[in-house]
Order: structure tokens, then C-alpha cells, then sequence
């Protein structure tokens, strides 16, 4: 989202060995750049933002399947179709939640239509659905009467430590508080506050997804 919204970039190589993971287990993309103008695809063949919406339900069935088989979306569509998922998850992975990852296999599916004006936005439709099944899965981990006060991790705000009213993504990947990242940024600072490597822009992108997210946790929860 940040690449297309903010850069009108297209990644162009989405694929499990350009998402990298730091010791937090948090990902990183990596290999971008290459590609800057939007195209038509898949019929001429061409970049596109649908065809980085494409790649990226290829990545969540090779997380879904742990294989590698160029007929993924066959493989998951029978399986679908035949109500036979959990014949087609990865047992390596643990248990799966049956209704998340049958959520997680249409919303695959979806992102590898074949038609590019099917497939669902980025913004809009996809991070909407990962951003729930993150703060479902962070709430349904904790335990004990104090649970439900407890907001999950990322709606914290990594500067202040405090839940976020106006979320931003800044160029390292990271969302603060709007307040809070151009303030670090009006003291003259041009590097991430969480890295400390040089931000390759100062221009912050508008997290609406996880807005959203914090507001309905806080009216949930009466804050």
C-alpha cells in the first residue's frame, strides 16, 4: 500500500524470498524499485499494481499449502470446492484456525483472478481483512480478567507507547502517531526512530485500515 499510495511504485517481484523477517519476525520487502509506471496486466503481460494484488495471493497460498507447485490455485480451488481444506494446509505449520484459513483461501483466490478489475483493493478489501484476523488472533492470546483493556501491540504507537487516534506509515515500514513521527521529523531528524537508518522520504501515508481497527477496539471496550 505504502509503495502504490505514496510512490506509484510496483514491486513487480512479490514472492516469498523477497519478504524477509527481522528478529522480531516482523517482514520487510525487499528487491523493490525496479518498477514505477503502472500497466495493464495479465493480457498484455505488463507490471502492474493488480499484478503485485496477483503475486501477493500467491504468497498466501504458499504460506496456506507450505508448497511451492505451479497449480496452487487449482490446488486450493478443489480443495474448496471438495470441502477437503485441511487436506491442503500445511501440517508443519501448527494448528490452523478452520475459518481463518478458509478466509484467508478465498481471499488468496481472489487476489490471483485472472481478470486484474476483479481483484480486490489493497487498501480497501485485503489489509482490512489481515488487520482483523491480527487483532482477533492478539485477543484471543491473551488470558485472565484484564484481557479485554489490553489493546493489541500494533495499535501502539512506537514512539509514545500509546494507542494511535491518527495512524501514519513512515518509509521504514513503521505506523506512529501522525503527533508523534512529524514531530521526530520536525526536530530535524531524517532517519527512522525505530532503525535509525536514513528514511528514504519524509512523506507519511495514512494507516485508514488500522485507524478504523483502534476505533471500533475502543468503542468495543467503552475508551
Amino acid at each position: 500500500m505504502f509503495l502504490h499510495s505514496c510512490h506509484g511504485m510496483v514491486h513487480g517481484d512479490l514472492k516469498p524470498g523477497n519478504i524477509l523477517l527481522d528478529s522480531n519476525f516482523t517482514a520487510k520487502i525487499a528487491n523493490f524499485g525496479l518498477h514505477s509506471a503502472p500497466s495493464h496486466f495479465p493480457s498484455t503481460g505488463e507490471l502492474s499494481f493488480a499484478s503485485d494484488v496477483y503475486s501477493f495471493g500467491y504468497v498466501l497460498l504458499r504460506l496456506l499449502t507450505g508448497r511451492s507447485a505451479l497449480n496452487l490455485d487449482e490446488v486450493m480451488q478443489n480443495a474448496l470446492d471438495g470441502e477437503n481444506l485441511s487436506g491442503v494446509l500445511d501440517p508443519t505449520a501448527g494448528h490452523w484456525p478452520f475459518e481463518q484459513a478458509t478466509e484467508l483461501a478465498h481471499l488468496a483466490l481472489s487476489c490471483r483472478d485472472i481478470d486484474s478489475d476483479n481483484r480486490p483493493d489493497l487498501a480497501s478489501q485485503v489489509w482490512p481483512v489481515l488487520e482483523r484476523m491480527r487483532t482477533e488472533a492478539s485477543l484471543s492470546s491473551r488470558s485472565g480478567p484484564e484481557e479485554p483493556s489490553q489493546p493489541p501491540e500494533h495499535f501502539l504507537c512506537p514512539i509514545s507507547n500509546e494507542i494511535m487516534r491518527d495512524p501514519h506509515v513512515a518509509a521504514d515500514g513503521f505506523t506512529y502517531e501522525a503527533l508523534e513521527i512529524r514531530r521526530w521529523l520536525s526536530d530535524g531528524h531524517d532517519t527512522s526512530p525505530m532503525t535509525n537508518n536514513p528514511l528514504s522520504t519524509l512523506d507519511l501515508f495514512p494507516n485508514q485500515a488500522l485507524r478504523s481497527m483502534i476505533q471500533e477496539w475502543r468503542q468495543r471496550h467503552n475508551l
